[in-house]
């Protein structure tokens, strides 16, 4: 409509936008945590003229008055600018003048671009070039998004300062209230992940299948694979139908669970698996050490490679008889879980203060 009207190609963009921005504020669902956080925010002064800035009321009330000072820092979490480039426009625009700061959380369009299942990799990889371009200082959370970004910008002649803050999953505390009624009674094995084409469940239900046809204990025991997260991407882990297929051989698919569940699968689980091909970091192995389990995963995802703990078990993620004899062992020794669930406990992640440090000093957390 506007196009036909003759209005600009940039100015349609930004219209577009701003009109997102306006559905997305009148239409939160009234007393939801959405709503909760848009009140904060709005009522909150907008002060963008200290040494940090923060760019939310910005983008929120695009007429807001700033004055950020010449030297400023902006640092823009989350990467909303990948898929909108009215904010990555806006963004550069009021960082002209000051030290434009960007958390980079992987770059998994360029370097999986093939398992990303987006069909704008090109774009995303134009946008990080037009982000990098004017950055000062870039920050991610693991040693392996460092390398990629650094090549990534090396090929493009560009010149950024890389900073690795390290990252933490979330606290999973123990319940006190005894075993939830949503976790099995039977003893299981547990993936928590989105479901999209890179977390590999395809080839994880495989080697499950295999198993249970083929190793009687599994059967005997009752001991079953459950696969924890939300739908992004391979929506038939969500066809009830699909889900019947699966459960023929003791793989159950839970797309709807809470935080307290999860931390609840956790705790009683027998060990965890996380088979991913493609990683920015990996928090689910950091949750299953902080649970004290044993954790068989990737030896592609950056936080299995960079945590040293004897409680991470690094398999080829295409090593189907690898990831086969691997959840056998672990499986049927009890013995052996236990010595290494003691290891998983040595575990200590780094806390939140020592990456805001990494962040405010622009020194590398190791």
């Amino acid at each position: 409509w506007l196009h036909r009207r003759g209005v600009p190609q940039p100015l349609i963009g930004r219209v577009g936008f701003l009109l997102a921005e306006i559905r997305r504020f009148k239409f939160r669902k009234p007393n939801s945590a959405e709503d909760a956080e848009v009140n904060r925010h709005t009522n909150a002064a907008v002060d963008l003229s200290g040494d940090a800035a923060t760019l939310f009321e910005v983008v929120r009330h695009p007429r807001t008055d700033v004055n950020i000072a010449p030297g400023s820092r902006i640092l823009t979490l989350g990467q909303s600018w990948l898929s909108n480039e009215a904010l990555l426009d806006r963004l550069i625009t009021l960082s002209a003048g000051s030290f434009l700061e960007a958390y980079v959380y992987d770059i998994s369009y360029i370097s999986g671009a093939h398992l990303s299942g987006w069909d704008d990799n090109e774009v995303r990889a134009d946008r990080l070039t037009n982000l990098l371009s004017q950055c000062s200082t870039v920050f991610t959370e693991s040693r392996t998004t460092e390398r990629e970004i650094n090549k990534f910008a090396a090929a493009r002649s560009l010149n950024v300062d890389v900073v690795t803050t390290g990252l933490r999953g979330k606290s999973l505390e123990r319940s006190t209230a005894g075993r939830s009624k949503s976790t099995p009674k039977q003893p299981f094995v547990l993936y928590v992940s989105s479901f999209n084409r890179r977390k590999n469940h395809d080839f994880i239900a495989r080697v499950w299948t295999d198993l249970y046809r083929t190793e009687a204990v599994f059967r005997d025991d009752d001991i079953r694979l459950l696969l924890v997260g939300e739908i992004q991407g391979e929506s038939k882990y969500g066809d009830p139908e699909f889900q019947s297929v699966l459960a023929e051989n003791n793989i159950e698919v839970i797309t709807d669970a809470s935080d307290s569940l999860i931390s609840d699968l956790y705790q009683h689980c027998l060990f965890t698996v996380y088979p991913s091909l493609q990683e920015g970091w990996g928090i689910p192995i950091q949750e299953s050490l902080m649970s004290g389990k044993v954790c068989l995963a990737s030896d592609t995802v950056p936080s299995a490679l960079e945590i040293q703990n004897a409680a991470v078990v690094k398999l080829n993620p295409n090593d189907f008889f690898g990831w086969r004899e691997s959840i056998l062992s672990w499986a049927t020794n009890a013995r052996m879980r236990s010595a290494f669930e003691n290891r998983a406990a040595d575990y200590s992640p780094p806390s939140w203060r020592d990456i805001a440090n990494a962040v405010w000093s622009r020194q590398s957390h190791r």
